[in-house]
């Protein structure tokens, strides 16, 4: 039974989806952004094994976006718990090159030893149980399999106002009960630091063969490229961390 966090979570996912997918038409750089993205994520796993026809991939909570979406190659699926309510955009922006699947990462409804590569795409931290989605990746990943994650890192005091959130939630009387629509609250069920998502990949099982951390400077520095000026630089200093931790791994 999913919880009420999840919940939580996963309604202000379907809202930031649709709002997501209607960018994503409306500018058209944003698409060559992603089909970049998917260049190197192609180009970065087929160095590790190589890719061909009967290659099979899967994105856990991919989205209408995910990585998935932009390889050219294999046999490509993507799973995400709100498949069915955002239908409309998956079809209409990704067509039918890849299979769509309705399903929590928690239960995952797939064979046992199925795929060469697995994505898990800043998802890990959206998730009601990280621990037993990481089980079940071990469990549909072939011997010589693949799982590639990236996951945002937040800073110490965000993740224990996370925790404060999160117990609210668990005191509340109906669907949002007393909580306040604190976005970042409310998409991050879990909140992790580099030590603590290596701890739990570890914990879990997998070999991490490869890892690259974006610390706070050099996002910081990323960010400022990106958007210029004094307001945005402020906004940089006080509030912006974007770190990141990626990784391949295998079992």
């Amino acid at each position: 039974m999913p919880s009420k966090r999840w919940l939580i979570a996963q309604k202000h996912q379907l809202e930031y989806q649709l709002q997501k997918t209607i960018l994503l038409k409306k500018w058209k750089e944003l698409d060559r952004g992603f089909t970049d993205l998917g260049m190197w994520f192609e180009k970065s796993i087929s160095l590790i094994k190589p890719i061909n026809r009967s290659t099979r991939i899967v994105e856990i909570g991919s989205g209408p976006m995910g990585f998935i979406f932009f390889l050219k190659s294999g046999r490509r699926f993507a799973l995400d718990p709100l498949a069915l309510h955002l239908r409309g955009e998956f079809r209409k922006i990704q067509g039918k090159a890849v299979k769509i699947i309705e399903g929590m990462g928690e239960f995952l409804p797939i064979s046992g030893r199925s795929f060469d590569f697995v994505i898990l795409n800043n998802t890990i931290d959206h998730t009601d149980d990280p621990s037993s989605i990481l089980k079940e990746i071990r469990r549909i990943m072939k011997e010589d399999g693949v799982l590639y994650i990236g996951v945002n890192i937040y800073p110490f005091p965000l993740r224990i106002a996370s925790r404060i959130y999160e117990a609210l939630s668990s005191l509340s009387l109906n669907y949002m009960g007393i909580l306040p629509p604190i976005e970042i609250f409310r998409a991050h069920p879990c909140m992790f630091s580099f030590a603590s998502i290596k701890s739990l990949l570890i914990k879990e099982g997998f070999k991490i063969i490869q890892e690259k951390s974006i610390k706070t400077r050099e996002a910081k520095k990323s960010f400022r490229k990106r958007r210029r000026g004094l307001f945005w630089r402020i906004i940089s200093s006080v509030a912006y961390t974007g770190e990141v931790f990626q990784a391949f791994c295998t079992i």
